[in-house]
């Protein structure tokens, strides 16, 4: 204390060494809860809520490691007038930097939680999730083993309990985390009461959820993304019946071999979702997303599942394969075994033997080679039903399906799915197979009519381009395909439209249209060139488009060549009756109207490119359509990037009085062009920002260059000569000077 009675801290302490031991004291206290530390961090607060009768110091007795911690700190408030601003900068300093370092542990801490959680996690890899109905109607969780499905109940058990371990340790922040809620609700086998808001997968990234089947779904899904297993959905009893017996109904289940990079895209359950604002607390989020119906009455079935589901004939009959050499053999026995496979199939997959994967791998190999040649094995059933049930639905016009036109927007597609699916549910309609026959005619119409992308093939190719769509996304014909990028679709020329721009629309912005005429597939019969889009398999080829010729290349010397089939042109299909409108061709004729937004500064010579707008065919993504940007020559102005040139012509007496003349801008301004000093002959004057907007920033602007002619008197009579005599020095230039 000074001889004054100031108690502030000395002023020639360093700020840096002061924070610095503030932080030790804070870490001190949050990460190893020092007693002495903890003192401190009272003291401070007891200051910084100005309870100026708590002291302490006094309280604790005499202490000088303490005394002086809180003398270099500057905690103890000084009484001399005027210096209370001292006190409050530094409450307000070392309030930040305690902060931080309560931020850090925090951090820390979730690091250490979630750490502990992924390890009680993979070791409960191998696990078998079942969803099911008791005969309460409740639904309940079952938990069992993957890799032996006979082990005991009580094996499953102890892998439950050693999760439920780490959950109930950290109960006290199951409200700050509720995926860690629904999780614990979930492993009690009590899903009803696994109602939480949201599941916080990433910083970004939220999976709202609430008492619904999507709910039960999500939550079972992703416990089955943590513990890399599959999930199976069954019911006790039959509707309808007293069976008690378990029909089990797989609706989908998982790639054991998934990669650690699939399985982080798998926990992203909404990767176009919005962000949402603030923080799941407790059980409510005022912030709800937005769900499509795509799947069911009201819940909708994320898109990734494209990517690495497999669903049953009971549901789309597609497999998508994943692209690679071992997924795709996962694939194939996956779907195989969902069909009524052999069992072995499923001992190898469970088992991951690499001795089995590699002997399945040549035999698949072997056999997708030698169905090419017509060839088959007699272990593809499966795949043979899904073809035959595929082409039983191959004429319905999913359109008509949905009793819509191909005009229709997405919002009428949306709208009449809906009202649909809730007529023809098999929830209303229990036991009537021809209702639930319809209901997954209307599932597929909607799966392929709300994908843009997928609509758009079956707009130009029909289900045919669907089939090969899906084909290409999921090849099943030979695993090697993968290696060698096989399978692409070819791509169609581009076509060039010149479009003659003025500079005016150029300078203010404008629309053009310009009608061309392109082939485009017959919508009658969707591009099979067929009436009424009925093809048959070629028999000539199988359905393969190309067969195998013998060419002798030399004595005793011959080799195979593949050839397109010379029957279907390649096609692997052929048709009896040519469509009446294409007459065989598979594309017509039409108009194309197509409107180019022209923005303001846009260059002269600028391509605006339609993407997929050229001409049409069977089998290839359509080209572009580019339209070349010409600019017509203009009467008074003349273009250099983003200036403008004029032309002015001005008289004699102008140039050398000083002019003031308007100009018609190109936006139809008047622009007064003003001039007092002595003009010369091809003058160039510079007016900033008068010139051309800069493309995709108009609000800036160029310059508009001004040249200058001047206008001389084309004769003088003897008295205006003797005039400009009196008025003109013989030497302008020393008159000057």
């Amino acid at each position: 204390m000074d001889a004054d009675g100031c108690r502030c801290a000395s002023l020639e302490d360093n700020r840096v060494v002061r924070q610095q031991r503030w932080r030790e004291l804070c870490a001190k206290f949050y990460y190893d809860q020092d007693a002495a530390a903890k003192r401190v961090l009272e003291c401070f607060e007891a200051r910084k809520v100005d309870e100026i009768s708590i002291s302490a110091v006094e309280e604790t007795g005499p202490d000088e490691a303490f005394n002086e911690t809180v003398q270099m700190l500057g905690l103890q408030k000084c009484m001399v007038p005027g210096h209370e601003e001292n006190f409050n900068q530094t409450v307000q300093m070392l309030e930040v930097v305690k902060n931080e370092v309560r931020a850090g542990y925090h951090d820390h801490v979730s690091n250490q939680r979630y750490a502990e959680f992924d390890t009680r996690a993979q070791e409960s890899q191998g696990t078998h999730f079942e969803l099911w109905t008791d005969d309460n109607g409740r639904q309940q969780l079952s938990v069992r083993v993957q890799h032996d499905y006979l082990r005991s109940m009580e094996s499953h058990a102890k892998m439950m309990e050693r999760v439920e371990v780490f959950i109930k340790k950290h109960v006290s922040n199951v409200g700050c985390h509720p995926f860690l809620a629904g999780l614990h609700a979930a492993l009690q086998w009590n899903l009803e009461s696994s109602t939480v808001v949201a599941w916080k997968l990433s910083d970004s990234v939220f999976v709202e959820s609430g008492d619904s089947e999507f709910t039960h779904n999500a939550l079972a899904l992703l416990v089955l993304a943590l513990t890399f297993s599959h999930c199976e959905s069954s019911v006790n009893g039959t509707p309808g019946t007293t069976n008690n017996s378990r029909v089990k109904t797989r609706d989908w289940y998982l790639d054991p071999y998934m990669s650690d990079h699939d399985i982080r895209q798998l926990m992203r359950l909404f990767p176009a979702a919005k962000r949402l604002e603030g923080r799941p607390t407790g059980t409510k989020m005022l912030t709800k997303m937005d769900r499509a119906n795509v799947h069911g009455q009201l819940d909708e079935i994320p898109k990734f599942f494209n990517r690495c589901v497999f669903t049953t004939p009971k549901h789309y009959h597609k497999a998508y394969a994943l692209r690679s050499r071992r997924r795709i053999l996962v694939t194939y026995l996956s779907t195989w075994t969902s069909r009524g496979g052999r069992s072995w199939v499923a001992m190898v997959v469970r088992r991951r033997s690499p001795l089995l994967l590699l002997l399945a791998l040549t035999l698949l190999t072997f056999a997708s080679d030698a169905r090419a040649f017509g060839f088959n094995f007699g272990f593809d059933g499966g795949r043979q039903e899904h073809q035959r049930h595929e082409h039983e639905h191959e004429h319905v016009d999913l359109y008509e399906t949905l009793g819509l036109t191909m005009e229709a927007s997405e919002v009428q597609i949306k709208k009449a799915y809906r009202k649909l699916s809730l007529k023809y549910h098999p929830d209303k309609n229990k036991g009537d197979e021809e209702a639930e026959s319809r209901f997954h005619e209307i599932s597929r119409a909607y799966e392929v009519l709300s994908d843009a992308q997928k609509r758009q093939v079956y707009d130009l190719e029909g289900f045919e381009g669907l089939e090969r769509e899906e084909k290409q996304g999921g090849r099943q014909a030979s695993p090697f395909d993968a290696f060698f990028g096989g399978g692409g679709k070819q791509r169609g020329p581009d076509a060039a439209v010149d479009v003659p721009v003025t500079l005016e629309e150029l300078y203010n912005g404008a629309k053009k249209q310009a009608q061309f005429a392109r082939n485009v597939i017959c919508r009658k019969c969707r591009g099979t060139g067929a009436k009424g889009g009925k093809t048959t398999m070629c028999k000539t080829c199988g359905g393969s488009g190309h067969v195998l010729v013998e060419q002798k290349m030399g004595p005793g010397f011959t080799v195979q060549m593949q050839q397109p089939c010379p029957k279907c042109g390649g096609r692997g299909k052929t048709f009896k009756e040519a469509c009446p409108f294409c007459h065989g061709h598979k594309v017509v004729q039409e108009d194309k109207v197509l409107t180019a937004e022209i923005e303001k500064g846009m260059p002269s010579t600028h391509q605006i490119v339609f993407e997929r707008e050229s001409e049409q065919r069977p089998g290839m993504v359509p080209g572009d359509v580019i339209f070349r940007l010409h600019q017509v020559p203009h009467d008074r102005f003349r273009r250099a990037g983003d200036d403008l040139s004029y032309d002015l012509e001005i008289s004699l007496e102008e140039a050398l009085l000083g002019y003031k003349k308007p100009m018609k801008h190109l936006d139809d301004r008047t622009v007064v062009l003003t001039n007092s000093k002595v003009t010369t002959p091809f003058e160039v004057r510079t007016v900033q920002d008068e010139g051309m907007p800069v493309h995709n920033y108009p609000s800036q602007r160029g310059s508009l260059h001004v040249h200058h002619e001047i206008r001389f008197p084309t004769m003088l009579s003897a008295e205006q000569k003797e005039l400009v005599k009196q008025l003109l020095p013989e030497d302008p230039v020393a008159a000057v000077e």
